[in-house]
């Protein structure tokens, strides 16, 4: 219910000149944080639902991103011309099963390493080593292919009856 919200922020208003990428730093960057207050404190119940419900919102922002990249390379694949319609299928097929079977994969191991820390020292061992995950995101985020939006640039606008013209952003 929340991803549309999330994917309309992210294509129209750009952070540090980026789309996606700055926002996939950010929220990657929170849910460190987010986990590793876990992993090292216990929280009083009414902060650790705060906390969690943070975690939750960075999780979710950057699930949306990772499928609106998903997409966006779909696309760029089906607009190539020298490439057979089987071939724009199989590599859209195959990003789409990467994608989902990182995220399933992801939630089993995590499901399971829950399951052998039940005590409460073990897990927040767990939590504490699991924090790590988005702090990798993080630093993989600044690896995303995206063109920075400068601010200076001028854009050709072509409106009906008139000649293109530049026009300052």
């Amino acid at each position: 219910m929340i991803k549309p919200v999330w994917g309309a922020l992210s294509d129209s208003v750009y952070l540090f000149g980026y789309k996606r990428k700055s926002y996939l730093v950010i929220m990657a960057l929170i849910c460190w944080i987010t986990m590793l207050s876990f992993g090292v404190t216990v929280p009083p119940w009414i902060a650790g639902f705060f906390i969690l419900f943070v975690m939750n919102i960075s999780l979710s922002f950057m699930n949306c991103i990772a499928e609106a990249v998903l997409v966006e390379t779909a696309q760029d694949v089906s607009r190539q011309e020298n490439i057979s319609e089987q071939e724009k299928i199989k590599a859209a097929s195959k990003g789409v099963s990467t994608f989902f079977g990182a995220k399933y994969t992801g939630r089993v191991l995590g499901a399971i390493c829950l399951i052998l820390f039940l005590d409460e020292s073990r897990r927040r061992q767990y939590l504490l080593g699991a924090s790590f995950i988005p702090l990798v995101v993080f630093v993989i985020s600044f690896l995303l292919p995206e063109v920075r939006k400068r601010s200076d640039t001028k854009r050709l606008v072509n409106r009906p009856g008139i000649e293109l013209q530049d026009i300052d952003r």
